[in-house]
């Protein structure tokens, strides 16, 4: 007997899922390229975006419910993009927290100066996961706050300290450096004159500086230019000497 995951029809329908998937994303690369190309504010035709993907514009209204659709997931598009770029420079996994800071700062300011269409684009509304939010960027921080308290997270458990000092800490970073980079690449304030890697090298060190002194309340010293896999065996407990509740 022939299993339904092994028929003809079952085969054609995973090809034309995967044709649609790919036709997707190609419209929004499309619609993305189109952003990035025009003046800040214009508005983008759909009849554009489906002759830069080589598509019917009937194609495209397939695809999305409309316009807006089509805006919002195009919101998601970048920002899953943004973001991962962000989470990958986010791995605690190599590299001391001076680094591993300094990267992360270091692609924010990256991508948002050379992709400051899309970058607006997130401020104009919301992303197609988060319709009910005010706006893309706002999702972006919020999942990279959570990226960071996770990682708090994982780390009080590793080494056993008190967590409590940190909690504010992520979200006040990544509205900060956000913030700062916005107004630095919109030259609105004397810190335009700075270059990149002076930027960068500055909100480094202000963030250190935020995370050394919650690491003094709690009695921890960190040098931050150790490799931080080793600071953390370093202040791990024992697992035999953690208590469970």
């Amino acid at each position: 007997m022939t299993r339904a995951a092994d028929t003809p029809t079952s085969g054609y329908a995973e090809r034309w899922k995967s044709h649609n998937v790919e036709r997707r994303a190609a419209i929004l690369a499309a619609a993305a390229d189109l952003v990035e190309q025009s003046p800040p504010g214009a508005d983008v035709p759909v009849q554009r975006v489906a002759d830069q993907a080589g598509v019917a514009k009937s194609v495209v209204y397939r695809q999305f419910k409309g316009k807006d659709d089509l805006e919002r997931t195009l919101r998601q598009f970048v920002l899953d993009q943004f973001a991962d770029e962000l989470e990958t420079d986010l791995d605690i996994s190599h590299g001391s927290l001076r680094s591993i800071l300094a990267r992360t700062i270091d692609s924010a300011a990256t991508w948002m100066s050379e992709h400051p269409r899309l970058v607006e684009l997130l401020r104009a509304g919301p992303a197609a996961a988060s319709p009910d939010a005010p706006d893309a960027i706002g999702e972006l921080k919020r999942r990279i706050v959570q990226r960071s308290d996770d990682t708090i997270a994982a780390l009080a458990v590793a080494t056993g300290a008190d967590r409590s000092a940190f909690e504010a800490i992520p979200f006040v970073v990544v509205n900060m450096v956000e913030a700062t980079l916005t107004s630095w690449i919109r030259g609105e304030s004397a810190a335009t004159v700075r270059s990149r890697d002076e930027m960068v090298a500055a909100l480094t060190d202000i963030t250190w500086f935020i995370l050394d002194g919650a690491a003094h309340t709690i009695g921890v010293t960190v040098d931050p230019d150790e490799e931080l896999a080793t600071v953390v065996a370093g202040l791990t407990v024992p697992q035999d000497t953690i208590q469970t509740v």
